[in-house]
């Protein structure tokens, strides 16, 4: 078995999609459409048709469409012709590894790896302003199931080696464990895990104010979605017209909320909340 000696850190996010491994807040097991993330950090993009599909051995990749993760530019140096290294491994043992040498004039610039006739592993600087890809772009219905992904600096892949065999293994890597990466997914993405939160009072029948502990603060101030919320002492649940964040995650650990709703609420009583909070790229 190899070591960490050596192994330089993973640019990407939850890039071990193996069972046991993978962060998936958002709980699907499948998407279908354009724009969806499936698990933490990665989502559909150029949807033609096909799904993406969370499995015991990775994560499955079926139809014409691109699946992948944003990251801001800023991870990677901005010096000219700084390489970085692109890197995959597959359920069936396929592994592929490509370095690419970026300009780093301020344009889009790319470059890809073939994985099969008709997928590529594919990276672009610069795909948005101060927003980067990585990608697996697929056509022709094809069908792949990558295990682990990777991007770092350098010239060389420390993704995976082979064995004597010459079976490619994956390598252990630097944060890989699972509270690691569920707090760098955090930044992106949160939704409690015990799906409701911490109690609120309703100051009118309209709206709720209080605090929830997010685990970390976010990337930026998130976009609330799936409002709702369950009042203590009947448990029946409200939905809701809308959250905002009224302040980030402060000195004590906590993010103040304002909970909005159509004359639902009962004044003086208490509530619970049920959220999804994202502030992905």
């Amino acid at each position: 078995m190899r070591t960490l000696a050596g192994v330089r850190p993973n640019l990407l996010d939850n890039g071990d999609f193996r069972a046991g491994h993978i962060v998936n807040q958002w709980g699907r097991t499948s998407v279908s459409a354009d724009g969806q993330f499936l698990f933490d950090r990665w989502r559909t993009y150029r949807y033609v048709s096909g799904t993406a599909s969370v499995t015991e051995n990775g994560v499955n990749l079926a139809g014409n469409f691109d699946f992948g993760e944003t990251i801001e530019s800023s991870r990677i140096p901005n010096t000219p012709n700084f390489r970085v290294t692109i890197s995959a491994m597959f359920s069936d043992g396929s592994f592929v590894s490509k370095t690419g040498t970026l300009g780093n004039t301020g344009a889009a610039e790319m470059f890809q790896i073939a994985v099969t006739q008709y997928t590529n592993l594919q990276f672009i600087r610069n795909w948005n302003t101060g927003v980067d890809l990585f990608f697996f772009h697929l056509l022709s219905e094809d069908n792949i199931t990558p295990i682990a992904a990777k991007l770092e600096t350098g010239s060389t892949q420390t993704l995976a080696y082979q064995d004597e065999t010459g079976a490619w293994q994956l390598l252990p890597q630097p944060e890989s464990d699972y509270a690691a990466q569920l707090a760098k997914c955090q930044r992106y993405f949160f939704a409690p895990k015990d799906v409701f939160g911490a109690a609120m009072i309703a100051n009118t029948e309209y709206s709720l104010y209080g605090s929830i502990q997010f685990p970390v603060t976010m990337r930026a101030a998130p976009t609330i979605s799936d409002a709702t919320a369950r009042r203590m002492n009947t448990g029946d649940t409200i939905s809701l017209a809308g959250i905002v964040v009224d302040s980030q995650k402060n000195e004590n650990g906590l993010t103040f909320l304002n909970c909005y709703g159509n004359n639902v609420f009962t004044a003086g009583e208490y509530y619970q909340v049920s959220f999804k909070a994202s502030a992905d790229l």
